[in-house]
Order: structure tokens, then sequence, then C-alpha cells
């Protein structure tokens, strides 16, 4: 069977929520042809390199595209919508689940 964007998402968050359950709502992750990004923000510079590591781990992940910030971040900016407690392209997808069961 093909492993699907929708599949790599949903690893990748699998991933985060083990460890860093609570970051979920500011981190927001796409994928488009196996290439996996990560938008949003980490507590801590840590946290970012770790989140990070682990998307590249996922099977059948092609590249990751790291757009995670350290710390929170400000209002949206132009060409920018809310997504959770974070902002992202308006044209993207907003994969942060707020409620369960998700994925």
């Amino acid at each position: 069977s093909k492993v699907t964007d929708q599949d790599l998402v949903k690893a990748v968050y699998d991933k985060i929520k083990t460890k860093y359950a609570a970051q979920i709502s500011h981190i927001n992750v796409r994928a488009n042809g196996g290439v996996v990004t990560i938008e949003g923000w980490a507590t801590t510079k840590s946290v970012k390199k770790e989140i990070e590591k682990w998307a590249k781990k996922v099977k059948c992940v092609k590249k990751v595209v790291s757009l995670l910030t350290v710390g929170v971040s400000g209002g949206c900016g132009p060409g920018q919508k809310q997504c959770g407690d974070i902002c992202i392209p308006e044209k993207e997808t907003c994969n942060i689940c707020r409620a369960a069961p998700c994925f």
C-alpha cells in the first residue's frame, strides 16, 4: 500500500504526542509529495531539534522543511492565517488538532 501525505502528517504528530503533547496546539505539520513541513513554535531549542529529528526518521519522508521557531510568536502577518496558536500561509492547510480523537 502507498503511504499518503496524510499518513506522513499523522506519523509525525504521533511522534510529537509521545513526549510533547502540550506542543501540539502550536505546531502545524503538512506534507506534499513526501516533503514534510513543520511550522509554528517550540518551547526550547532542544524541543525544536528533537521534533525535527523525529520527522526526518518517519518512514517515507523524503525531506523535512522546518519553519519552527523557539518561543511564542506574534500575530499573523500579511498573507497568513491563524492555525491553532500559530500563523501559516493563507493557502496552506491547518492540521493542528484540538479535539480527541485526533488522527
